[in-house]
Parts: structure tokens; sequence; C-alpha cells
């Protein structure tokens, strides 16, 4: 039987081996700790960093399915490490390794926890609208002659919306009513990633991408939500809800501590890769100010907390780390739900 992958990394360890002195540990900066004695910076190893248990499995009536995870492993970071290796060695890029680290940039920006809060409130808010889009597709595959396949609206396939269909017949001979159920969490958050990584990623390879590289002596650190989708308007106004198709938006994201891919969609690759200290110190603020519960670091940077102050906050603290550790438990309960 084949072994379930529970340990889910949503930061890469060989991406994070960049920032490595010796390949296994790795400076790490929490910005939210339990009480003001926790080391401002301390070695961890690699493999115990940005992860959380069963983060991406998904339970059926049958067991527990870590598809998610061997697909992103096998599609998006296997293929990319040798691409990676030629950036940081300047080798010759082929448009094949091109597109690799670009699909590899999507999948790291949609799989960590930062984007699963972020999708979270918008779920709350657009998912009556989509699942009226679902029933509207039942109906329509209906009325086609088209009978829904009851395994493909599970939440254990991450191809197929994770939704429930229910058929109840009507007091109305003939008819019958049609009601569709569907949960924001973690189904559809991997159905909704399979979903960008399949079809949405196509924008992304349309742009002019480039590699920039920092100042000589200069070191970027890195971090847990480390694909930065920038709208910059003025030195102090820019926020970080650019979009993968928007005319303007800036998409940035640290390859190693001197390397940084960057486009400008809709604008042609700047001529100046060769930032100066001032540029790199610009995108610097926003890898740190981006971060959202670890930053990473070849070495320890002493003006860390005038940059990116860390909150103490034990009760804040202990309710998150709660929070992830039910978190499996409380995902599939409803997935074997949805799955009966």
């Amino acid at each position: 039987m084949r072994e379930i992958r529970k340990n889910n990394h949503y930061i890469s360890q060989f991406y994070l081996k960049h920032w490595s002195p010796d390949g296994v540990q790795i400076n790490g900066y929490r910005t939210l700790v339990s009480h003001q004695d926790v080391p401002v910076w301390k070695r961890y190893s690699i493999r115990s960093v940005a992860y959380y248990k069963d983060l991406y499995t998904i339970m059926t009536k049958t067991g527990e399915v870590d598809e998610f995870e061997r697909w992103l492993g096998s599609n998006f970071e296997s293929p990319t490490e040798d691409a990676i290796h030629k950036v940081i060695n300047r080798q010759q890029m082929t448009p094949n390794d091109w597109e690799r680290i670009i699909r590899f940039t999507a999948s790291q920006y949609v799989r960590t926890p930062a984007r699963l809060i972020e999708n979270m409130s918008r779920w709350q808010q657009q998912l009556p609208e989509i699942v009226e889009k679902s029933l509207k597709e039942t109906v329509n595959n209906l009325k086609n002659g088209t009978i829904p396949d009851r395994t493909n609206q599970s939440s254990n396939n991450t191809d197929r919306f994770p939704g429930q269909v229910k058929f109840t017949p009507s007091t109305e001979k003939g008819t019958s009513i049609i009601e569709v159920n569907a949960i924001a969490g973690r189904g559809m958050w991997l159905w909704e990633m399979k979903h960008l990584l399949s079809s949405t990623i196509n924008e992304l390879l349309k742009h002019n991408w480039c590699v920039m590289t920092a100042w000589p002596g200069f070191r970027w650190v890195t971090s847990d939500d480390p694909v930065i989708c920038l709208n910059y308007y003025a030195p102090e106004q820019y926020d970080f809800k650019g979009g993968w198709g928007s005319k303007g938006s800036e998409i940035l994201f640290p390859l190693s501590p001197h390397h940084l891919l960057y486009t400008k969609i809709g604008y042609k690759k700047p001529e100046n890769r060769n930032l100066n200290l001032e540029m790199s110190t610009k995108f610097q603020k926003l890898f740190i100010e981006h971060a959202y519960r670890w930053i990473f670091a070849e070495n320890p940077i002493e003006e860390i907390e005038i940059l990116r102050p860390r909150t103490v906050n034990k009760i804040k603290f202990d309710s998150e780390k709660n929070e992830w550790l039910r978190w499996h438990d409380m995902q599939s309960k409803e997935e074997i739900a949805f799955d009966q």
C-alpha cells in the first residue's frame, strides 16, 4: 500500500535550500510569537518549517487521498529544480526552462495558508453565486440528456467542483427538485487551485519574464508567502492585490538570495536587470512586508524587528496553532459527509 504524504509543505523544500548555508537548516523569523523570550532568529531544519499535516489531504469514505500533494510534486516542483539551478549559475535558459519556472511560481502562489485565508473570506461572499452557476450547469446537462456522475461531484475529486447534487422527487409528476450544496473549505481550495494551475496559468505564460539580480553583496529574504502580485502607484502607495492578467501589475518572486523572477504585465522586459542598492532595498522591503508568519534568510538580519515588528500575543498564537491542529479532523468530517 502506498504511504500517504501527510506532511504537506506549502513552501517547497528544494526552494528553501537556496537560503540554507548547508542545505539542511535555515534561519527563520516568526512574525507572531507566544512570548517575548522567543529568539528573534532561530535555525530550523528545512523539513520542520512551512508545512502543516494534511494541509492537502482529502478524506473519503475509503480513506485518505494525497493526490493533490503528489500532483504538485510531479508537475510543478520536480521539473523546476534544474531550471532554477541554471538561473543561479547563469547558464543558458531554454523556453522549456522558463515555462517550468513560471508554472512553479504559479503553484507557489496559490498553495500557501495566506492564500487559503484570503480565499476563505472571498468564498463567504461568492459561494452562493458559485453554487447557482453549478446548479444551472446541472440543469443544462439534464436538458441535454447528460446525467451527472455522482462520483465526480464528490469533494475527493479535485478536478470537479466540490459540491453535492441531490435529486428529490417532486409532487408534480415527471419532475424533481435539484439541490446543490457546497462547503467553503479544503475541497473548494484544492478544486480552485487545480483549475488555476490547469487553465488560468496559461495567462502567465504570455507575459515578458526576466531575472533580476541584487546589488553585489545584497541578499534578499524569502517568506511563507513569497510570490507577490503588486500594484504600485507611488513610493508609499501600493498594494498586493495585483492580478495574473491585470495590465500594470508586477509579479515578483525571489528565486535565491540574489535572483528575482520579475514581470510587469503588458510591458516589455526592463533593460537594466542588475539592480542598484536602492532598488534591491525596496524589493527587500516588499518581501518582508508580504510575509505571513515566517521570514527566511540566508543570514539573520539585525534590523528585522524594525523592518517587520513581530506580534507578541500568546492567545492569538495558541488559537492559530490549535486551529491548524484541528484542520484535518474538521475538514475530513465535511468531506466524508459529501462522499456519502
